[in-house]
């Protein structure tokens, strides 16, 4: 539970780093 809980935190910080790297680049429509 807890890899799994882990697992979803990281890739939860990675998706919005992501989405917050193409915001920057205004293309964005999610």
């Amino acid at each position: 539970m807890d890899t799994r809980m882990g697992s979803m935190s990281g890739r939860l910080t990675f998706f919005l780093t992501w989405r917050d790297s193409l915001d920057e680049a205004g293309d964005v429509t999610l």
